[in-house]
């Protein structure tokens, strides 16, 4: 029962790696000197400039908060009292402000698509 096929799958049939490839004409073209991965051509200085801003907008753009301790309905042991917080003044995310493509750093900057 393990080896029948499934009658509507019957006609399929899978190519190997050698013959997908044949019908890609473009396969192993790159241009002299190109960046072959992205490690090589600086994504990861990209992506690591993007994150220490996106960190530097996050503590700049961090609301105050004031904590405060609430007793829930109907109790009266202080110890089952839950922890609240009030944000005092405007929580934005820095992935809602205007000028935020702006503000993070250029990709053409730390991407080289052409090593020369």
């Amino acid at each position: 029962m393990g080896n029948q096929i499934d009658p509507d799958l019957k006609g399929l049939t899978t190519l190997s790696l050698a013959a997908y490839q044949l019908n890609r004409p473009n396969k192993g073209v790159i241009s002299i000197g190109s960046a072959r991965t992205l490690r090589e051509c600086g994504f990861e200085e990209y992506k690591q400039a993007r994150v220490d801003k996106l960190r530097d907008l996050y503590a700049k753009l961090e609301p105050d908060y004031e904590y405060y301790y609430e007793l829930p309905e109907g109790e009266t042991d202080g110890r089952k009292s839950v922890r609240m917080e009030k944000i005092i003044g405007e929580d934005i995310s820095p992935f809602d402000l205007p000028d935020f493509e702006d503000l993070m750093p250029n990709w053409e900057d730390y991407v080289d698509e052409y090593k020369e």
